[in-house]
């Protein structure tokens, strides 16, 4: 057996042993395939010794795209990795009042618009249920009543494309409007007037996300 693969099996061990307190890139080497097909546990684990020791090698998945690890954040339970050219995935531990965890995973593809979903997991990876919010056209708009050509503000601006990232810092997730961007040129400029800002924030805190 080469011994990298050697190092490499005793290493997802030593991520298994019970009582083992746990990490953000254990999280990510222990989660079941399903949440990112394509990369097997040891990839997973490989990539994290990778950046670990300061390389940034890619590894190809088993669907034949090259898997970049962008951030390793261990202090502030933070992991991101571009997936394939149009993909990314993120993914944050956050804590709930009774200090249990959640964990926070954010898909995005852009095709060529970008487009989010997010889950939710106890540290089992069991899917669990939070306050986040669904967002509207409403939430970027200061005047959805005002009438434009006959028609209001709100029915201009749709929610279809909805991009979200997650802060490190601060746990807190930003969400960008992209369905401005299917906008006819004349739609854009219109919207543009009646537009708060094109990212709304939204915090974790005290256990709960708070707009």
């Amino acid at each position: 057996m080469k011994p990298t693969k050697f190092l490499l099996i005793a290493l997802c061990l030593m991520f298994n042993l019970p009582g083992r307190a746990q990490t953000i890139d254990s999280y990510f080497v222990d989660m079941p395939a399903i949440i990112l097909p394509g990369l097997s546990s040891s990839m997973r684990l490989e990539l994290t010794e990778y950046y670990k020791s300061e390389r940034r090698d890619s590894i190809r998945n088993q669907f034949g795209y090259n898997v970049h690890l962008l951030a390793l954040a261990t202090v502030n339970g933070y992991i991101s990795l571009q997936t394939a050219s149009n993909a990314r995935f993120e993914m944050k531990t956050l804590l709930r009042n009774d200090t249990s965890v959640v964990l926070v995973v954010i898909r995005t593809v852009c095709g060529p618009v970008c487009s989010s979903y997010i889950h939710f997991y106890d540290k089992r990876w069991n899917e669990v249920k939070t306050n986040f919010p669904k967002l509207s056209n409403l939430d970027w708009l200061k005047y959805p009543e005002e009438m434009v050509n006959g028609e209001k503000v709100e029915n201009i601006l749709r929610t279809s494309f909805i991009e979200l990232t997650i802060n490190p810092l601060d746990n807190t997730v930003e969400a960008r409007n992209n369905s401005v961007e299917y906008l006819s040129l004349e739609d854009k400029k219109l919207i543009e007037q009646f537009m708060k800002n094109n990212i709304v924030r939204l915090k974790w805190e005290n256990g709960k996300w708070e707009k």
